[in-house]
């Protein structure tokens, strides 16, 4: 059926048009790559496209097939189109607007899979967005998505522009490291625009949000970052989930006596490089007014850090998530939390430190350490629990709850312990000894 000796291999017609009864409803075409060229599917003729109307289920993995083939027919309700990173050579990638086009061409679509390569976009292509751009492409049925490509600007570019049934699951993942800085300015400003659109914002109503920095190294981190043909575990990545229900056992997974939660309702995942390691701010992003809705937050990281927020993401958070009750900060988020806390009270800001906050939960805190350094290289002698101590008879909080590591358990209950309940967890793995997560 593949000749291996062949420069381009494609099935023969014959053999294909056997493939094709009236009664089909589900087309699956799995390849193994082992070096060979290009395998395509060829075009059919005309007659051909009414002998499968009931087709329903197409799934092509390792395999070419034009975004514009008429066995890719508008009844489809499931479509998988996935390649693998070695044979990526192999593939023949559409255009962005291929991609858009068969999108809107496939109005009943219900679960769309992509996973490879798109051409680049070019300053030319009638696809950047403007200051006036109000492209968007209705999905109303498709309520299973994932888009897995090399380039972030396609995916902030599908990310503005998607619209999905309200209840739709969807991932974005760009694999290719570069900087978040785009070529086209419009572009990130026409995705931040659209998460805070309180028209068609994905995370409107999401309320529980977590910010993972992930290195699949660590041993509790080695699982499937999402369920596509084509995993993706071997690179470094800033993940961003969030999930409708609101519920603090979602930022917990990592944790002893914990399960890892469910699959997310929405993610985005930023592949990173040793290049590009930290060209990342959560809130350079995503503006944190989308969390709107939100009730429970984290930034949690490990050996690669994520960025703090800064002080003006951290007050738009507070201010904006009014029905927030429980956030994670590890490491240098949680540090930087305390600093503008504190800030915040000395400013006599309107915006209460913490917010409405009941829960708190921090690793990798030296709460005895007696010195941090300042922005200006400084000391500052003030060790953390004395500034949680200081935030909390402010009076200015609601917090009820803080979970710690057990290590630093007497020294924070010692402080604060009248006051709220102090709770200690560890973390899963050989890991939970790391100098780093010791407190």
């Amino acid at each position: 059926m593949i000749d291996g000796r062949d420069d381009v291999m494609a099935i023969p017609f014959d053999d294909l048009h056997a493939l094709y009864p009236p009664s089909l409803r589900s087309l699956h075409i799995h390849l193994e790559h082992h070096g060979q060229s290009a395998i395509w599917m060829p075009d059919m003729p005309n007659a051909l496209n009414p002998n499968c109307p009931n087709l329903r289920n197409a799934y092509f993995h390792n395999f070419n097939i034009s975004l514009q083939h008429p066995l890719l027919i508008p009844q489809l309700t499931h479509l998988t189109l996935a390649i693998d990173p070695d044979a990526i050579e192999t593939w023949n990638p559409p255009k962005f607007r291929d991609l858009t086009d068969i999108l809107s061409r496939l109005s009943v679509l219900e679960s769309f899979t992509f996973q490879g390569e798109l051409q680049r976009l070019h300053h030319e292509d009638n696809d950047i967005p403007t200051d006036t751009d109000g492209k968007r492409i209705d999905c109303p049925h498709l309520r299973d998505l994932l888009i897995d490509v090399y380039d972030p600007f396609h995916v902030l570019l599908l990310m503005s522009r998607l619209v999905l049934a309200p209840t739709a699951r969807m991932s974005f993942v760009s694999r290719a490291g570069v900087p978040l800085s785009p070529d086209h300015p419009m572009l990130l400003r026409g995705f931040r625009s659209r998460m805070l659109s309180q028209e068609d914002s994905p995370l409107a109503g999401m309320k529980t949000v977590q910010w993972l920095t992930y290195a699949p190294h660590w041993a509790d981190e080695r699982d499937r970052l999402h369920i596509g043909p084509v995993p993706l575990w071997n690179a470094r990545a800033i993940v961003c989930s969030a999930w409708r229900a609101g519920t603090s056992e979602y930022l917990k997974g990592d944790l002893k006596g914990h399960s890892e939660p469910p699959r997310p309702d929405w993610q985005l995942v930023f592949g990173l490089t040793d290049q590009h390691p930290y060209e990342f701010s959560p809130e350079g992003l995503i503006p944190f007014e989308a969390f709107a809705a939100a009730e429970c937050i984290s930034f949690r990281q490990r050996e690669l850090q994520l960025l703090a927020p800064s002080a003006s993401a951290f007050e738009a958070l507070f201010g904006h998530a009014q029905t927030l009750q429980c956030l994670r900060v590890d490491r240098k988020v949680g540090t930087r939390l305390l600093k503008e806390c504190a800030g915040i009270m000395a400013r006599g800001s309107h915006t209460r430190p913490l917010g409405g906050v009941k829960e708190l939960l921090a690793f990798g805190i030296n709460w005895g350490q007696d010195w941090t350094g300042n922005g200006d290289g400084g000391p500052d002698i003030t060790p953390y629990y004395i500034k949680l101590k200081e935030l909390i008879e402010s009076a200015q909080t609601a917090l009820q709850d803080i979970t710690i590591g057990k290590e630093c358990e007497e020294l924070v209950y010692e402080e604060v312990g009248d006051k709220i309940r102090v709770h200690t967890a560890q973390l899963k793995g050989p890991e939970r000894n790391d100098f780093l997560f010791a407190f």
